[in-house]
């Protein structure tokens, strides 16, 4: 069993290898990879939006948009719709728009896993 915050120890993993495919443990730990990954993206692009000087930046749609992809493959919806509007006050061009629909879509209505 996972522990409250996500950890398995690595002696369950062990023994799930011993007794599973091997290709289903190499996809939860791919899984359980690219949400810690996805965590610290939002860990760190947060606080850079609270930085004094995040105002400055010209690639401010782009760190909103990351939050957005992270916020919704990790089901954090509120906040990803929150970032979401962030990315759309920036007024983004219609390619802009275009490719983070294309990347975000799937995401956005739960196709991929959380």
């Amino acid at each position: 069993a996972k522990t409250p915050d996500g950890y398995i120890p690595r002696w369950k993993l062990l023994d799930a290898v011993s007794t599973t495919n091997l290709e289903s443990v190499a996809r939860c730990l791919t899984r359980m990879s690219a949400r810690k990954t996805r965590e610290t993206i939002i860990m760190t692009l947060s606080e850079l939006v609270e930085s004094p000087s995040f105002q400055d930046r010209l690639d401010k749609r782009w760190v909103y948009a990351t939050l957005v992809n992270c916020s919704f493959a990790l089901g954090q919806v509120a906040e990803a719709e929150k970032y979401e509007l962030a990315f759309l006050a920036e007024k983004p061009a219609e390619w802009e728009i275009k490719t983070y629909n294309d990347e975000l879509w799937p995401r956005k209505f739960g196709q991929l896993y959380k």
